[in-house]
Parts: C-alpha cells; structure tokens; sequence
C-alpha cells in the first residue's frame, strides 16, 4: 500500500489449512486435534514432539518464500522499498510466525488490527487486538460499504 492504495497484490493458493493437514499427517492425527496443536505450539513446536515445528515449518517455508519472492519483485520492478509487512488471517496468530516472517522479508512485521479503525468498548480491546488478523477482510469490507453509503 501507498498512502492507502494498495500498490500490488498476490495470491498464494496455501495457507493455514494446507499447514493443518501436513501436520495432521505428520502426526497422524485428526484434523481437529493438529488444528488445535498448530494453534497452541506454531512454529515454537510442542515440547514433547519434534515433528511439530518441523511440519510446519515445512508447510510454511513454501508459502514464506512465494510471498518473499513478490516483495523482492515489487521492490526490483517499482525501485522502492517495502516498509512494513502485514499479516492477515487466522495462520497469522500461529505462535512464531511474526518472529520467522520478520526474519524471511528482512522488514518490519505486524498483525493486523483492523479494529483499530472502528469504536470498540476499552474492555474488549485486548480480545479485539489478539482476533484482529482473522476478521482483517470482514472489517475492511464493512468499512468500504459504510464509506460508499456516507
């Protein structure tokens, strides 16, 4: 984006779901039980299995390297450089992804907050900051329509 306009967009056809079912085989286990494993250890991988971090960081890296591989193009074809990197959707609260991806793209690396652009309670605001990313394209659709209505 440059001020507000998004620049470039890119589509990865992987993502969370594609990391659950790799982990899922890994582990042999269902897809409800590797969801909630890859929730709760990430790529911090659980204490007690190895091939948790591993896993997933196989699935992951593929999809690092493909968004990497569009910055560096980006950057190359506009001769600019990306600021600031900002990660949406579910996959984005999965422990260790902030830290890897700010290591992968060499830049700055947020999670989105798309209710900071909306009124909230001050009680909710820590719920609302921590869910954020996976409401990311819901409150930004909102908001485009309560935009083209004023």
């Amino acid at each position: 984006m440059e001020q507000g306009v998004v620049k470039n967009s890119h589509i990865i056809n992987r993502g969370g779901q594609d990391i659950t079912i790799a982990l899922s085989s890994a582990l042999s286990s269902d897809i409800s039980k590797a969801e909630e494993i890859k929730r709760a250890y990430g790529l911090k991988g659980a204490p007690e299995d190895s091939r948790v971090a591993e896993s997933i960081l196989l699935s992951l890296g593929n999809i690092l390297a493909e968004a990497n591989q569009t910055i560096i193009a980006y950057q190359a074809r506009e001769n600019k450089s990306i600021g600031k990197v900002v990660l949406t959707g579910g996959g984005a609260l999965m422990p260790g992804l902030e830290e890897l991806a700010r290591e992968t793209f060499k830049t700055e690396v947020e999670l989105a907050n798309p209710f900071s652009k909306v009124q909230t309670p001050a009680f909710l605001e820590g719920v609302l900051k921590k869910a954020g990313p996976e409401f990311a394209v819901a409150i930004g659709v909102a908001l485009r329509k309560l935009e083209e209505k004023s």
